[in-house]
C-alpha cells in the first residue's frame, strides 16, 4: 500500500510542476502515432531535435544512460526514443492522452508515465536521472543489474573468480530450459524462426570453402559442428589442410547446460568452467590449473542476458556491455562506454533483424551497418561503411536436402569464396 501511495504523490507532484497540461485528449486529425501504447503500462519516452544547444546534448547524454541501465534492469518499464516524432498516444486506465509535439514549445525532454493518469513531461536534463529512481523507487539500478566487483569492493579479481568457483546453486529443468531458450549469447546461439521452416535436423555440419564459384579451388580452412539431438552444440573443430588447427568440446549436463568447454588451440590447451547462479552465471577460463580470467552474464526475469561483464586476473575490463530487449524479446541495442549498436526489425514477428548499426560515441558517429533480407529460401546480408558504401555481401542459399551455399562478396561485389555448409542426421 505503502508503494501505491508513494507512486500517487510522486506523480501528483511532479504533474502539478511539469505537465502544464499539454497533453490533449483526441487524436489530431491526418495524424499517425509514432508510438502507441494501446494498453495501460508504465514507460519512459525521450524526445528531441538537434537544436545545436549544450541543452539537447545534455539531454541525449543523459537519455542513453538511463536506456542503458534501467532499460536493461527492468523489463516491465518500457523506455523508447521517438527522436523527432511527434505524436505518442497512451491508452491509460483514466483515458486517453495524446503528446503531440507541435502543441508544445519544448525542443527536446522526456515523457514519464505510469499508465493510470495523465503523463508528465520533464524539460530539464538534469532532473532525468532523479525523477525516474524516484518513481520506481530505488538508489540505483545496481541490484537489479548486479554491477559486481567495481574499484571501490576490496576483493580482488582472483579473490573473486575464487568465490565464483565455490558455488553451490543447482539449476533445475525449469532453469535450463528457459536460460537456453532466452538468453542470447554466442555458448547458446539458437536458430531464427525463419531458419527452424526448413526442419532440419543435423546432426553433424561441415563446412568447406572454395575461392570460385566452380568449387574448383578449394581453400585450405574448414570446420565441422557436431550436435546432439537437441540441436546443442558438442563440438567444434576448424581444420586447416585437412588437420585440426583447433577445437572445442562442449559438456552440457542432462538439461544441456554447459558446463564446461575445453578448447584446444593447437598451441595452448585451456578449460572454461561454467558457474550458475539464480540471476546470472559465470565462465571462468583455466589455464595450467591457473583462473586467469572470468565473465559474469547478468540475467533478467525472462532469463534474457542483460549485461556481460569479462574481466583479466590483473582487474583489466575486456568489454562490460548492456543490452536492451523490445517487448517481444528480441534484441535491439547493445551499450558500451565508447560505442552502442541497434537493431531493426521488419514486423512484430520476425525474431531475425532486417537493419543493424554500429556507432561509436564522443563524437557520435556511425561506423558501419548492415542489412539482412530474406526471399524464400535466400538470405542476403550487406555490410556498409559509415558512408553507406558497401564494404561485403553475403548470399546464402538453403537447398531442400539441408545444404547451405554462401556466396561472400565485397565492395565491389567481387566473389571472395563460396562455402558449402553440409547437412548429416
Amino acid at each position: 500500500m505503502k508503494r501505491f501511495l508513494y507512486i500517487f504523490l510522486f506523480m501528483l507532484c511532479y504533474k502539478s510542476a511539469f505537465s502544464q497540461h499539454v497533453f490533449l485528449l483526441e487524436k489530431p486529425a491526418d495524424e499517425k502515432a509514432d508510438l502507441s501504447f494501446k494498453r495501460p503500462e508504465p514507460s519512459l519516452v525521450f524526445f528531441g531535435e538537434d537544436d545545436g544547444s549544450p541543452g539537447f546534448k545534455k539531454h541525449n547524454q543523459n537519455a542513453m544512460k538511463i536506456n542503458a541501465y534501467f532499460g536493461s534492469a527492468f523489463s516491465d518499464f518500457t523506455i523508447f526514443n521517438i527522436n523527432t516524432g511527434k505524436l505518442v498516444e497512451y491508452h491509460n486506465t483514466s483515458g486517453w492522452f495524446f503528446f503531440y509535439k507541435p502543441h508544445i514549445k519544448k525542443a527536446y525532454g522526456m515523457i514519464l508515465s505510469n499508465g493510470k493518469e495523465e503523463p508528465i513531461i520533464i524539460s530539464d536534463p538534469d532532473l532525468y536521472l532523479k525523477i525516474v529512481t524516484d518513481y520506481l523507487n530505488i538508489g540505483n539500478t545496481d541490484a537489479k543489474v548486479g554491477k559486481a566487483s567495481d574499484t571501490e569492493n576490496n576483493v580482488t579479481v582472483r579473490e573473486e573468480m575464487a568465490q565464483i568457483m565455490k558455488s553451490t546453486f543447482v539449476p533445475d529443468q525449469n532453469y535450463a530450459k528457459r536460460l537456453i531458450t532466452n538468453v542470447n549469447i554466442i555458448q547458446y546461439k539458437k536458430d531464427y524462426k525463419r531458419e527452424e521452416e526448413f526442419q532440419c535436423s543435423c546432426r553433424e555440419r561441415q563446412i568447406t570453402m572454395f575461392r570460385d564459384s566452380l568449387l574448383k579451388e578449394k581453400l585450405p580452412e574448414s570446420t565441422q559442428n557436431v550436435y546432439d539431438n537437441q540441436h546443442q552444440l558438442l563440438e567444434t573443430k576448424n581444420f586447416k589442410n585437412g588437420e585440426v588447427a583447433s577445437s572445442h568440446k562442449y559438456i552440457r549436463n542432462k538439461n544441456g547446460l554447459i558446463e564446461k568447454i575445453q578448447n584446444d588451440l593447437g598451441n595452448s590447451i585451456s578449460l572454461t568452467q561454467f558457474f550458475y547462479e539464480k540471476d546470472r552465471f559465470h565462465t571462468v577460463n583455466i589455464e595450467n590449473a591457473e583462473a586467469i580470467s572470468f565473465e559474469t552474464f547478468y540475467l533478467n526475469g525472462q532469463m534474457q542476458c542483460i549485461r556481460r561483464l569479462s574481466k583479466k586476473s590483473d582487474g583489466t575490463v575486456v568489454w562490460d556491455i548492456y543490452y536492451i530487449y523490445d517487448q517481444f524479446g528480441r534484441l535491439i541495442r547493445e551499450s558500451q562506454a565508447d560505442c552502442e549498436s541497434f537493431y531493426q526489425y521488419d514486423n512484430n514477428q520476425d525474431d531475425a533483424y532486417s537493419s543493424f548499426k554500429f556507432y561509436t560515441l564522443e563524437p557520435k558517429m556511425l561506423k558501419f551497418s548492415a542489412k539482412m533480407s530474406w526471399d524464400g529460401n535466400k538470405q542476403t546480408i550487406v555490410g556498409l561503411n559509415g558512408f553507406s558504401e558497401q564494404t561485403y555481401r553475403s548470399v546464402s542459399i538453403r537447398e531442400k536436402n539441408c545444404n547451405i551455399r554462401t556466396y561472400q562478396y565485397d565492395g565491389d561485389n567481387k566473389l571472395t569464396s563460396v562455402s558449402i555448409t553440409s547437412c548429416k542426421n
